[in-house]
């Protein structure tokens, strides 16, 4: 899987992530190694590998406990993971330290998914926007106020809202301050971790207007994650599917839309609300538990997949280019035993008028 830019910013190889349980009941949704519950291990992330040009951005979409998130901490070390290597601007990331590790923690940035959660309720908007400007020291002490100001401007706030605190704002308000406060850096890559699954519709449109403006104005490179399909296709250049901690389908945003090739990408894609008010798309349910997954030699999605064979229960699948652009982690397709359907008019955001001038 690799970007189609010879520029690349951010690369994976091998990413692993395996938490140990010790004497935890295990969730639903994980996939123990180990049969033991007192010495149990789960594989958040399994062998993951990807690539991020810069300036390109990638949306990570699979349902809950599919180890997006994971993969987010590990990139910048807010976890560390079991094994595999990360490299930003051809550097090790896992073998950073001191002014290199500062640099680089100054140059990725995220934003979370809970807006309050992420802002200090003692803090006001100024002094939250100022920490990283003096922790960075990106600017001289005097200059902090005017820098706070122009980060309120550019996420479209006055700077009135520098004095309030974290709840006498909106929900989308606050959001947009923790996206400002992640600018304060001026980062080169920024994680979106479900950035607008806590707001309202209104406010939902706003920030990723927003963040789409922000995008073409700074160049920044982009990491979506999210459980909302059109705000990856409004956002995103191109889309990784993930299942049970692994990379199933890798390929650009409009092709994944336009022809799922992956059966899970297209259960995914069946399920989304405007998909199917369209008509053209018929709903597909993925039946079975997620830990059913654990107990197959093969593909993992076996259990559950509706256009399973025999063979998927005891044949490893492994990720296989299927085009130069796209790359599937199905035997059947890669082998062309089966073409799934196009599936033309799947989810795309409305614009906003904003966002059409």
């Amino acid at each position: 899987m690799t970007s189609t830019d010879a520029n690349v910013l951010l690369r994976t190889e091998g990413l692993t992530k395996v938490y140990a349980h010790g004497g935890v009941a295990l969730p639903k949704w994980v996939r123990p190694v180990s049969t033991s519950i007192s010495h149990a291990r789960v594989t958040a992330v399994d062998d993951v590998t990807f690539e991020i040009a810069e300036g390109q951005a990638i949306g990570i979409v699979g349902e809950s406990g599919c180890g997006k998130t994971t993969v987010a901490r590990c990139l910048l070390r807010l976890i560390k993971p079991t094994s595999g290597s990360i490299f930003f601007d051809d550097k090790p990331v896992l073998a950073l330290s001191g002014s290199e590790l500062r640099t680089f923690r100054r140059q990725a940035q995220i934003v979370f998914q809970d807006p309050f959660a992420s802002l200090d309720p003692r803090f006001t908007v100024r002094r939250a926007l100022a920490e990283p400007l003096r922790v960075h020291k990106i600017c001289a002490r005097s200059e902090i106020q005017a820098k706070v100001a122009h980060l309120l401007q550019s996420v479209g706030l006055d700077e009135s809202f520098s004095s309030r605190y974290r709840h006498e704002l909106s929900g989308g308000e606050a959001q947009r301050v923790t996206i400002a406060r992640a600018l304060a850096t001026d980062p080169r890559f920024l994680i979106l971790d479900e950035p607008t699954s806590a707001l309202d519709a209104s406010a939902r449109l706003r920030v990723i207007s927003l963040l789409r403006k922000l995008r073409r104005a700074l160049g920044m490179t982009y990491l979506v994650i999210s459980h909302d399909l059109s705000i990856i296709r409004y956002l995103c250049d191109r889309v990784l599917v993930m299942y049970l901690g692994r990379i199933v389908e890798d390929a650009p945003a409009d092709e994944l839309f336009a022809s799922p090739q992956h059966p899970y990408t297209e259960a995914l894609l069946s399920a989304t609300p405007v998909a199917r008010a369209s008509g053209k798309v018929t709903r597909i349910r993925l039946h079975g538990e997620l830990e059913t997954a654990g107990t197959v030699v093969g593909c993992t999605l076996a259990p559950r997949c509706h256009r399973a064979a025999v063979e998927c229960f005891t044949r490893p699948q492994r990720m296989e280019q299927i085009s130069p652009s796209r790359a599937t982690a199905c035997h059947r397709v890669s082998e062309g035993q089966i073409v799934l359907p196009s599936r033309a008019g799947l989810p795309r955001l409305a614009q906003t008028g904003e966002d059409r001038r």
